[in-house]
C-alpha cells in the first residue's frame, strides 16, 4: 500500500464514511487519513503504533487496537521484519520477496474485527488492509460489519509471495459472494525481474459504484 505523501493515491469523491478502520497500520496511511478529516480512526495492528504516528494524528478520535485481524479469535506467530516492520507477516515468504534482513518471531493475540468495530455506533465504514498475505483471513473476520462497509481499499496479492497465503482468485470470489466487486485498480507493483508482485485495489458494494447508479 502507498504509505507516503509521495506515492499518495486519491479514492472518489463521493466516498462518505463515519470510521475509517485501517488493518496493518505500520507507519501509517496519512494521505488516506487526511481525505476522510472527519471520521474516526480504528488502527490495528499486532505491532505497537509508532510514537510518531500518535502524534501526527493528535486532535482527531483514534482508537487503537494491538492485535492481529484475523478470521477467528486466537494467536499466532508473527515473522518481524527487523530490518523494515511493514514487510512483518503471520506467514513466512517465498523466495519471490524474501530478504535478508533478520526476522523475530513473536506470538501475536488475533481478533476478528467485527469483534472490534462491529457496534453500529461506527456508523458507515471505510476499510483498508495491508497485512502481508493475510488480507482474506482480515476479511473473513469481518464479514459482521460488511453491510455498513461503503469500501475496501485492499492490498492483494498477485504474485506468490507467501507460503500458505490465498491465491488473488480466492480473494475476489470471496468478496463476490459478499456483494463487493472492483471498482478500480490503484497502484500495481511488480518485481526487479518484471514479476507481479501485488495491486491496491478499491473494492466498493454492488449497486453503489457510480457506473452502476444511473
Amino acid at each position: 500500500m502507498a504509505k507516503s505523501q509521495k506515492d499518495a493515491l486519491t479514492l472518489p469523491a463521493d466516498l462518505q464514511i463515519d470510521t475509517l478502520i485501517d488493518v496493518g497500520v505500520a507507519d501509517g496511511t496519512q494521505w488516506l487519513y487526511a481525505q476522510f478529516p472527519e471520521a474516526r480512526l480504528v488502527l490495528v495492528d499486532p505491532l505497537p503504533v509508532p510514537t510518531q504516528l500518535v502524534e501526527e494524528l493528535q486532535g482527531r478520535n483514534v482508537l487503537i487496537h494491538t492485535a492481529a485481524a484475523g478470521a477467528t479469535k486466537g494467536s499466532a506467530i508473527l515473522h518481524v521484519d527487523l530490518g523494515r516492520a511493514s514487510r512483518s507477516s503471520l506467514y513466512q515468504r517465498t523466495t519471490l520477496t524474501r530478504s535478508a534482513n533478520p526476522i523475530e518471531r513473536q506470538d501475536v493475540p488475533i481478533n476478528r474485527l467485527d469483534e472490534i468495530a462491529g457496534s453500529p455506533e461506527y456508523g458507515r465504514i471505510g476499510l483498508k488492509i495491508d497485512t502481508e498475505g493475510h488480507e482474506l483471513d482480515v476479511l473473513i473476520g469481518s464479514e459482521g460489519l460488511l453491510d455498513r462497509c461503503e469500501f475496501i481499499l485492499c492490498e492483494v496479492s498477485i504474485g506468490h509471495r507467501f507460503n500458505g497465503s490465498y491465491s488473488s482468485k480466492e480473494l475476489f470470489v470471496w468478496l463476490a459472494d459478499h456483494g463487493f466487486s472492483a471498482a478500480e485498480l490503484m497502484r500495481s507493483v511488480r518485481s526487479r525481474n518484471d514479476e507481479p508482485l501485488f495491486a491496491d485495489i478499491l473494492f466498493r458494494p454492488d449497486g453503489k459504484r457510480p457506473d452502476q447508479c444511473r
